[in-house]
């Protein structure tokens, strides 16, 4: 007997696109507050694990235009990740789920966020002050939005915090910046949390998934 192909519903898979999207960015703010659960009870065992500690600080200008370094976050958990102001698409998932870790850690003052921006020659603090306003986030004094010369600013994501590499590709011509969209989670002793959590390998496997449904 032969068989004859289904028909596909384009209804039925474009909801299946959208499910498989928000499962991939539910699972991942899922996944960040378990770590932040998991840093808590470590801490209250006495049984840290890390992948290394912030030996050094570090100094930016935040959105507001005032100076800003990781010494003030000593003592408290915060949780970072890097954005680029041109390539905002790359980052909505690291950002949706710093603002959902933030709604569930409501009257925390010992949780921080601090957006970095990966391309400070064009990222200057007016941009990351409109960034900010745009989150709603702009006086927060919880969320940090800053910069630094380009050279610290890559070398602090790269050696200190462990983001990965950032630098420029050529793509048909065109210089793009290629940059680590991962989030990281520092404690309050400065150690570097293990795990890293690649928004990237997300957004790729939902690429790959709406070209699986076309």
């Amino acid at each position: 007997m032969d068989l004859e192909p289904a028909e596909r519903d384009p209804v039925k898979l474009r909801k299946t696109a959208f499910i498989l999207a928000a499962v991939m960015l539910v699972g991942g703010v899922l996944v960040m507050m378990d770590y932040l659960r998991t840093i808590r009870a470590q801490e209250q065992t006495g049984r840290p694990a890390f992948e290394g500690r912030l030996n050094k600080n570090f100094a930016a200008v935040g959105h507001d235009k005032k100076l800003v370094t990781i010494g003030e976050l000593e003592g408290k958990v915060w949780v970072v990740t890097a954005v680029c102001l041109s390539q905002k698409d790359k980052t909505v998932e690291n950002i949706a789920a710093l603002k959902t870790a933030a709604t569930h850690f409501k009257g925390r003052e010992d949780v921080h966020f601090v957006v970095f921006t990966a391309d400070p020659e064009t990222d200057q603090p007016e941009k990351m002050a409109e960034f900010a306003k745009e989150l709603g986030l702009q006086d927060d004094p919880k969320w940090w939005f800053a910069a630094a010369g380009e050279e610290q600013m890559r070398g602090f994501l790269r050696t200190q915090l462990k983001l990965g590499a950032t630098g420029f590709k050529d793509m048909d011509g065109v210089k793009v910046l290629m940059f680590p969209t991962v989030i990281r989670v520092v404690d309050r002793n400065r150690h570097l949390r293990g795990g890293r959590f690649d928004f990237a390998v997300a957004l790729a496997v939902q690429e790959d998934a709406r070209q699986m449904l076309k």
